[in-house]
C-alpha cells in the first residue's frame, strides 16, 4: 500500500486545468469495471460529471449532460458520472430517475474505503479538488484537464461544440 501512495503523489497532480488527471478504477452501477484512462483513444475527450442524487443544482444540469452525450458520443465524447452519494440505493434510484444509465456511473468513494490505510486517496472528488457539485471536468486524450466548470451556459456549450468541429 505504501508504494501506491508514492505512485499517486509522484504521478497525479490534481484537478486544475493543465494538470495530469488522476486515474481511477471503479465498479459501475451495472457491475462493470470502469478504468478512467482506458476510456480515451486518440482525439477523444472524457467529461467527468460530479453529481449526487440529493443535489438540486446537479439535477438541473442533467438535461445538458444528456444532450452533450447524445450529440457528441459518436464523435469521441465519453462521460463518466461520479456520484458523491453515500446511500447506494439513492444513487441507483437517481440514475434510473434521471436517465443517466446511458454512460458509466460510479461512486466517488468506494463504500468500504474507510477500511483502507489511505482512504482519503480513494475519493475521486477529493483527488480532483471538487469542492462543490455539480462540477464538470473535461479531459483530453492525454489524460490532461482541459476545462472545468460548475454549470452549462452558452459559452461552455460553444467550447464543447468547437472541440468537435
Amino acid at each position: 500500500m505504501a508504494k501506491r501512495k508514492i505512485d499517486i503523489i509522484s504521478v497525479d497532480t490534481g484537478g486544475a486545468v493543465g494538470d495530469k488527471a488522476f486515474d481511477f478504477n471503479r465498479c459501475s452501477v451495472d457491475g462493470k469495471s470502469v478504468q478512467m484512462a482506458e476510456v480515451l483513444a486518440d482525439g477523444e475527450y472524457l467529461l467527468l460529471d460530479f453529481w449526487a442524487s440529493w443535489c438540486a443544482p446537479c439535477i438541473e444540469e442533467m438535461p445538458a449532460v444528456r444532450q452533450l452525450y447524445d450529440k457528441y458520443s459518436d464523435r469521441g465524447l465519453h462521460i463518466i458520472g461520479v456520484s458523491s452519494d453515500e446511500d447506494v440505493e439513492a444513487w441507483k434510484k437517481g440514475i434510473e430517475q434521471h436517465g443517466l444509465a446511458r454512460y458509466p456511473q460510479v461512486l466517488s468513494r468506494e463504500p468500504l474505503a474507510e477500511e483502507l490505510f489511505f482512504a482519503e486517496e480513494t475519493d475521486i472528488a477529493t483527488r480532483y479538488e471538487v469542492i462543490s457539485i455539480p462540477c464538470f471536468i473535461l479531459l483530453n486524450d492525454e489524460c490532461e484537464v482541459v476545462a472545468r466548470w460548475q454549470h452549462f451556459d452558452e459559452q461552455t456549450l460553444k467550447f464543447v461544440e468547437d472541440l468537435f468541429k
